[in-house]
């Protein structure tokens, strides 16, 4: 019988490389999915000298869940350098791998070799990514929604109470902002154009630590506003959970493609500029919420791994 195994890029239990909101969502919810679909699962932080011991436990019959992540490689980073040797070896060996649904930036010349395996499903939360990734890997890629919106069960939209727009921009975050794509000026401007439409209220959480341990509470904090404007691609996450109309960013985002999450979350607004901010909330808020129900994506998911025939071992 095949083990499933998912390998983690590092301790998220104890936040050791500090986990924001919507990583720590992602974490959560995949190992409640595991729990309930492979509840046998084997979990490992692969980090360090601890590689070559997991890779040694795994077998060709074995399935590997790769943990999400971005596919924007500098090959000089320990994060990419130990996923690649991963995927090295775990091409040779013939397990099979499922990339859980991440984000595909560019592509090095590395990356064709690297995920041109046939025992490879490669999961993305966008369908930029699924372009680039159906272009240039010769692996099985499929469009599927982030794990942080298996949260959908747990929040419950809030009907009634809601007010204010919420803005969850990496410039305007008061801890642990990693880049901000936003000058002051663009920042500045879009807090001028929100108050001369609407009454504004900022929410900076999302880079906090305060919440994400508890990411049921901070998804559930988005539905007190009529109106979410984010830049953080958990930010539109969290509006899809609580069908909270939502404007994204694009121009503040670290990779803007990711928040076209038009697939999951129909109703949500992508501006490109400055000056389509008026209309947009005007829209949005003009406009019902539609929001895709992802349950499917998850339980169709389990069954497909659950229905592979086992590899034989050599």
């Amino acid at each position: 019988m095949s083990r499933v195994f998912w390998l983690l890029h590092g301790e998220y239990d104890n936040f050791k490389y500090n986990a924001n909101v919507g990583d720590t969502a992602i974490n959560q919810m995949i190992k409640k999915w595991l729990e309930k679909y492979f509840p046998n699962y084997v979990h490992y932080y692969a980090y360090g000298a601890q590689v070559e011991n997991i890779l040694k436990e795994i077998k060709k019959e074995d399935i590997v869940l790769m943990h999400e992540y971005n596919v924007a490689w500098d090959y000089t980073s320990w994060l990419q350098k130990f996923i690649t040797r991963i995927y090295e070896r775990l091409k040779i060996s013939g397990s099979r791998i499922v990339q859980l649904p991440s984000t595909v930036c560019w592509v090095n010349p590395n990356d064709k070799i690297l995920f041109d395996n046939p025992n490879l499903l490669f999961l993305v939360r966008d369908p930029v990514s699924l372009q680039i990734a159906k272009e240039n890997f010769n692996c099985e890629s499929e469009l599927m929604p982030d794990f942080a919106y298996y949260l959908q069960s747990e929040v419950l939209p809030k009907s009634v109470g809601r007010e204010k727009v919420c803005m969850i921009l990496r410039s305007l975050a008061l801890l642990g902002a990693d880049q901000q794509n936003l000058s002051v000026d663009e920042s500045n401007e879009i807090i001028r154009v929100t108050k001369d439409t609407h009454l504004l209220k900022t929410l900076t959480y999302d880079l906090n630590t305060t919440f994400r341990t508890n990411t049921i509470e901070c998804a559930k904090n988005f539905g007190n506003y009529e109106v979410i404007m984010t830049d953080r691609f958990h930010g539109v996450v969290f509006s899809a959970l609580t069908n909270t109309p939502c404007i994204a960013v694009t121009y503040g985002c670290k990779i803007p493609h990711k928040l076209l999450q038009q697939e999951f979350f129909p109703s949500l607004k992508c501006i490109y500029d400055n000056n389509e901010i008026h209309d947009a909330l005007q829209e949005v808020l003009s406009k019902p919420v539609v929001v895709k129900d992802t349950t499917d994506y998850f339980v169709s998911l389990a069954q497909r791994i659950k229905g592979w025939e086992p590899h034989k071992g050599d």
